[in-house]
């Protein structure tokens, strides 16, 4: 509701989208509202498929919400891009071949990357993976830039910076 009402305070009735960085509760535990409530064009988040046995708290309002609006989520990876209205976005991660198995996860951030996975969570121990698979994404319009990474850990940030040292300049 808090989003919805600050959304309806900027006087706008229409989003042209939504962009998820990953499947957390406080992530897209308030799209079913944000969806009744605004025409959206469409839906950017990773496949939503990614994680779901990991996801059960979340998912299934979101999934029913974007059923009932009959909207598809566009799935993101590294090395995409995409612009809206002007403004550029850069897809930084997660790659293509981020694994989908929490046993997998922590095998491969260590051969990729040489990163041993953060600390587990102490509410579940694929927090740190569901994090790591944050869409992160750069944001330009003219000379701004905007950097926007989700919850990476630091295993998901040496990951980016791994791949994209030299893109990650950003004003805010």
């Amino acid at each position: 509701p808090a989003i919805v009402r600050r959304l309806q305070s900027l006087g706008g009735k229409k989003l042209d989208a939504l962009l998820l960085s990953h499947f957390h509760l406080d992530h897209i535990g308030g799209v079913p509202a944000v969806l009744d409530a605004f025409d959206v064009d469409r839906v950017y988040s990773y496949p939503v498929d990614w994680f779901s046995d990991y996801m059960t708290k979340a998912l299934p309002a979101y999934v029913a919400a974007l059923e009932k609006h009959h909207l598809v989520p566009q799935p993101l990876f590294d090395g995409m891009s995409f612009s809206l209205e002007g403004v550029r976005f850069d897809i930084l991660s997660p790659p293509r071949d981020f694994p989908h198995a929490f046993s997998d996860y922590q095998k491969w951030m260590l051969e990729k990357y040489g990163q041993e996975v953060y600390p587990y969570d102490s509410a579940a121990v694929t927090v740190p993976m569901a994090n790591d698979s944050s869409i992160c994404f750069k944001m330009s319009y003219g000379t701004s830039t905007y950097l926007s990474c989700g919850d990476l850990y630091y295993s998901g940030e040496r990951m980016v910076l791994d791949r994209h040292k030299d893109d990650l300049h950003a004003l805010v």
